[in-house]
Order: C-alpha cells, then sequence, then structure tokens
C-alpha cells in the first residue's frame, strides 16, 4: 500500500479501536455497576420485572446494541493493523488473525443482540402473567436460554484471543511494535486462553480483561503514533521531491 494510504489507515483504525474500548466497557461499567447494581434486583425475578417495563426495557435492549456497534468500530481496527503488519512471509497467518479478529466481532454483536432481546423479551412475557406458576415456567425458560450465551461468549474468546496471539507474534519484529508489545500480547492473551479454557463453559471469577483492555488500548494508541510518523515521512518525500 502506497505511504499516504497507509498513514491514513493507521491512524483510522487506532481511531476506531479507542472508541470501540471506549463504547464497550463506558456502557458495560455505566449500565452494569452504576446503574443496574443500584437497583433492587436479589433474584431472577426481580431481574425479569425491570427488563420488562419502561425505561428499563429501552436502557437494556440500546445499551446491549450499542455493546454490539462497538464490536463494528473493532473491526476496523483489525483491518488496519492487518495492512501494516502482513507481508509476503506472513500474509497467510496475518489474513488468518484478521479473519479470526473480524469473525470475533461479528460473534460479539450476535450475542449483545440476542442477550438483550431475551431480557427484555421475556421480563414482558414475565409481567403478562399473575400466576406463579406460570411466572416460574417464564423463569425456567429464561435460564436455559441464557445458558446460550455461555455458548457464543466461548466462540467469542476463541476467535479474538486466538486473533490477537497471532498479531502479537508478528509484532516482534514490526519496527512499530516490538518485542515489549508482542511478549505482553502473547502472554496476557495466553493467560486468557488457558483460564477460560479451565473454567469453560462457565467464565471465569478471574476477569484478566482489564489487563487485556489496556494492552489492546495501547496497541491503539501505537497505531496512530505509528500513522503519525508515516505521515511525517510522506510529507518529507514529497517536499524532498519537488525541492
Amino acid at each position: 500500500m502506497k505511504s499516504n494510504a497507509l498513514w491514513l489507515t493507521m491512524r483510522t483504525g487506532g481511531w476506531c479501536g479507542i472508541i470501540s474500548l471506549l463504547l464497550f466497557f463506558g456502557i458495560a461499567v455505566g449500565t452494569e455497576q452504576l446503574f443496574w447494581q443500584s437497583l433492587d434486583m436479589q433474584t431472577a425475578r426481580q431481574f425479569l420485572e425491570y427488563h420488562g417495563q419502561n425505561p428499563y426495557y429501552q436502557i437494556s435492549i440500546y445499551g446491549h446494541l450499542l455493546i454490539g456497534f462497538a464490536m463494528l468500530f473493532m473491526i476496523i481496527s483489525f483491518l488496519g493493523l492487518k495492512t501494516y503488519l502482513e507481508t509476503e512471509k506472513n500474509w497467510l497467518w496475518i489474513k488468518s488473525a484478521t479473519i479470526f479478529g473480524v469473525l470475533a466481532c461479528a460473534i460479539m454483536v450476535l450475542q449483545c443482540t440476542v442477550q438483550g432481546t431475551v431480557m427484555v423479551k421475556m421480563g414482558s412475557y414475565f409481567l403478562r402473567f399473575d400466576d406463579e406458576i406460570q411466572q416460574n415456567i417464564i423463569l425456567r425458560i429464561y435460564w436455559s436460554l441464557r445458558q446460550i450465551d455461555q455458548g457464543i461468549d466461548l466462540a467469542f474468546d476463541m476467535f479474538f484471543f486466538t486473533a490477537w496471539i497471532l498479531l502479537a507474534i508478528y509484532m516482534w519484529k514490526s519496527p512499530g511494535f516490538g518485542r515489549v508489545f508482542s511478549i505482553l500480547g502473547i502472554g496476557l492473551f495466553g493467560a486468557a486462553t488457558i483460564i477460560n479454557g479451565i473454567t469453560a463453559p462457565i467464565p471465569p471469577s478471574f476477569e484478566i480483561s482489564p489487563f487485556v483492555s489496556l494492552w489492546i488500548l495501547a496497541v491503539m494508541i501505537q497505531m496512530i503514533r505509528i500513522g503519525n510518523k508515516l505521515k511525517k515521512e510522506n510529507l518529507h518525500k514529497m517536499m524532498s521531491m519537488e525541492g
């Protein structure tokens, strides 16, 4: 790719990645930790009662949709990083890593839309019945449907972790990233793979995602820095040619 297009690709990919992380954790932390935790939801019954009525119905579904939308920005980041890391020698592995990353993002979009829909629709069904037996049936159906989340989440982990491990491997010899990014990336995602594999299909109680997210954020910032550097080099070449 021509250098004038590469710097723009890198900067766009980096900014899209940062937007993705901000959206994902902003919605997740903002709604889950600050909003939903402030409500009295000690039981599954209370959970469904809240999710089946306004305005909690809308808050839940749109929160899930925004998290899914954040993954669309992450796809652009994967494509931008692929453009920079890909060479003739490693094109198959980098292309495979990019495909895995794009598939992982698509799986997360699916999970968020399905999860949000199940929550609000089952909540609305729950409120339609006054009979305790019928409500218990809805509760059993709800918990059965929520088990699907674990399978989808496990599929996301498989593709997402593999994508970043492959990309981190080829950061080793990349002039823009180097060994520190490579070692940290392989180590963090390798540990995440092992931990999630041990507890599968149940998500682990110990969350390594904050550390993984910080590494991804550092990669996105570095992509922007690389893009800025390439832009300056391109401008310098153009000025030299004109001179």
